[in-house]
């Protein structure tokens, strides 16, 4: 059984109204992520929908500027991509091409 203190309830293991991180705004989830690597913020836009368009600016400063390309099929294809989508063309602020 669960005690109560400050009108919280308390079990073996802990506060039952724990707060999940996607309780918290968007501000608040941004700050967080502020100390995540790229690949660890590039983790946690896969979750669910919200986190994703809450990093989505984000992650995209940091990947898109600038963004470096090499000349290969592949790369300048995703560059094509990166540029005709709606949500991240316009965190492109520099092209820099590796030869």
């Amino acid at each position: 059984m669960g005690n109560s203190i400050s009108g919280q309830n308390l079990t073996s293991t802990g506060i039952d109204d724990a707060i999940s991180l996607l309780d918290l705004s968007p501000e608040t989830i941004l700050e967080v992520v502020a100390y995540l690597d790229t690949e660890d913020i590039k983790a946690s836009r896969t979750t669910c929908a919200y986190m994703y368009a809450v990093l989505l600016n984000t992650l995209s400063k940091q990947a898109f500027s600038p963004l470096y390309v090499m000349p290969t099929e592949f790369s300048l294809k995703r560059s094509l991509e990166i540029a005709k989508d709606g949500r991240m063309k316009f965190f492109v602020k520099g092209l820099t091409i590796y030869c």
